[in-house]
Order: structure tokens, then sequence, then C-alpha cells
């Protein structure tokens, strides 16, 4: 029984940390998005700015470079979101599954406690059935020597 309390408690522990970690990993991935994202930004626009003092190349080959530059920007920008995504969608999954894994181990503890209540009760009859057959025994003992005394 007292191992058992323990347990209880260690799950409920654990469920509240994990829950607070999980709040606090989508916080970070989020943060490291918005990281990523003005990194990104910032790239794009230190090419510009290294387009843009070219005064030798024509306009028509800086709005080229310019465009291809946005195109690459916006393929990074997707990749980062579709990242995102996924991580987020994985952290999910994960949480399922921790939430999961902590009914399992609460709904363990659980039957061991009732198995261990169980088990204490049929302990008290046992031993209460014990005693009432050795009080049978040594009633029939006592008659018996009663008896021998009599005769």
């Amino acid at each position: 029984m007292l191992k058992i309390i323990p347990i209880s408690l260690a799950v409920c522990l654990l469920s509240a940390t994990v829950h607070a970690a999980d709040s606090t990993s989508e916080q970070m991935m989020r943060a490291e998005f918005d990281q990523n994202k003005s990194k990104i930004n910032e790239i794009f626009q230190d090419k510009v700015q290294k387009i843009s003092a070219r005064p030798a190349l024509p306009e028509k080959m800086r709005s080229l470079l310019i465009s291809q530059a946005d195109e690459i920007r916006q393929f990074d920008l997707d990749m980062l979101q579709k990242k995102m995504n996924i991580k987020i969608r994985q952290a999910k999954q994960r949480d399922e599954m921790k939430e999961r894994l902590r009914q399992d181990a609460q709904n363990r503890a659980k039957w061991l406690l009732e198995d261990e209540e169980k088990f204490q009760e049929n302990k008290k009859d046992r031993e209460q059935k014990e005693r009432a057959i050795l009080n049978q025994v040594q009633d029939i003992q006592q008659e018996a020597e009663n008896k021998k005394l009599k005769k």
C-alpha cells in the first residue's frame, strides 16, 4: 500500500510537468520560426542591396536578379512554414501519445491500488476464517480433554 502512494504522486507530477513543457515547446518553436523568418528576410534585403549597389548592371538585369532573389526568399519561407507545420503536427502526436501513456500509468496505479485493497480484504477474510477454524479446533480439543477428564 505504501508503494502505491508515491507512484500515484509521481504520475500526477509527471502529467503536470509534461503539460507545462508542451506549451513552452510550441512557444519555442514559434519563436524559432519567427527568428528564422527574420533571417530569411534579412538575407533577401542584403541581396537586394548588393544588387542595387552595382550600377554597372542594366536595370532589366537588376530587376531579374531581385525577382529571382524574391523567388528564393519565398521558397525559403514556404519551406520554413512547411517545416513548422510538420514540427507542430509531430509535437501534437507526441503530446497525444504522452497523454495516452499518462492515462495508462494512472490506470495501472489505480489498478494497483484496487488490487492492493482487494488483497488486504482477502487477507483479512482468510485470517478471520483461519481464526474461526483454529477456534473450532481448540473447542473440539477442549471438549475432548473434558471428556477424558470425566472418564
